[in-house]
C-alpha cells in the first residue's frame, strides 16, 4: 500500500426487526446492502451489515419507543447505525408512516405494512437504501446535516418509485428528523394491501375509514 493511501473507514449497520416476514426482509437485506451501499458511496466507506431479531412491542401508551429501542440496539452491538424493520403500522397524526430517521441518534425505522404488498422485498431494499444513504450514513461520513423535510427536494418520491404516493413531512419528535409518509387514498390503500398481505387487518391505524377497515378484514379472512 503506497504512503499516500488510506483505508476507507467501516460502517457497520444493524436491522433489527421483528420475528417474521420482517426478520426474513432483514436475512436478505444482509445479504444485499454492501455492494449496493459500496456503489451508492462510491468507495468512501466499508459497509458491514448484521442483523438480529427482537419483538418490538409499544410501550403503555400505545406507541413504539423507537428511538430508544435503537439507541440501546446501537450500545448492545457496537453497531454505527440501527434500523427497525416492524410489522407494526405507523403514523404520524393522520398518516400513516413508511419510515423515520434521526441523524443525531442514529437510528431509522421501516414499517413493512406501509411498503405495500407487491415487490415487497423490492422496495424494502430501496426504503433502507434511502434511509442511509440520503439520511443517517451521509451525516455520519461528513456530509450536511440533514434538518428534516426541507433538505429532501424530490426525495420524497424516489424511495418507492416515481409513482408511489410518498412525502417527507416534519416530525413533532426532537429526535426524528423527518417520516417518510403515504399520502391520499392511494397511499391508505397501499398500506391496506400491506396489512391484508400480513393478515392484520385488526390493527389498521385509526384514521382508516371503517369502510375500509371492512373490507381489509373481509379479503383477509376470505369474505
Amino acid at each position: 500500500m503506497a504512503p499516500s493511501e488510506t483505508i476507507a473507514p467501516t460502517m457497520v449497520v444493524g436491522l433489527l426487526a421483528d420475528p417474521g416476514l420482517s426478520a426474513e426482509l432483514s436475512a436478505d437485506l444482509t445479504r444485499q446492502l454492501p455492494d449496493l451501499l459500496d456503489r451508492e458511496t462510491e468507495g468512501t466507506a466499508r459497509w458491514r451489515i448484521e442483523t438480529t431479531t427482537q419483538p418490538l412491542i409499544v410501550d403503555e401508551h400505545g406507541t413504539l419507543p423507537s428511538v430508544q429501542i435503537g439507541q440501546h440496539a446501537l450500545t448492545e452491538h457496537g453497531w454505527d447505525l440501527v434500523i427497525l424493520v416492524t410489522e407494526l403500522p405507523r403514523r404520524a397524526g393522520t398518516q400513516p408512516i413508511i419510515s423515520d430517521y434521526g441523524t443525531d441518534t442514529g437510528v431509522g425505522l421501516v414499517s413493512v405494512p406501509a411498503l405495500g404488498a407487491l415487490g415487497l422485498r423490492r422496495q424494502a431494499r430501496k426504503v433502507v437504501m434511502h434511509l442511509l444513504v440520503e439520511h443517517l450514513a451521509a451525516t455520519r461520513r461528513g456530509g450536511d446535516k440533514d434538518s428534516g423535510p426541507d433538505r429532501s427536494g424530490d426525495h420524497g418520491r424516489r424511495p418507492l418509485g416515481l409513482s408511489a404516493p410518498v412525502a417527507h413531512i416534519s416530525s413533532d419528535d426532537e429526535e426524528i428528523n423527518a417520516h417518510l409518509a403515504l399520502v391520499g387514498t392511494r397511499g391508505r390503500l397501499r398500506l391496506l394491501a400491506g396489512m391484508v398481505r400480513a393478515n392484520r387487518p385488526w390493527r389498521l391505524v385509526p384514521s382508516l375509514s371503517p369502510a375500509i377497515a371492512g373490507a381489509a378484514a373481509g379479503a383477509a379472512f376470505g369474505q
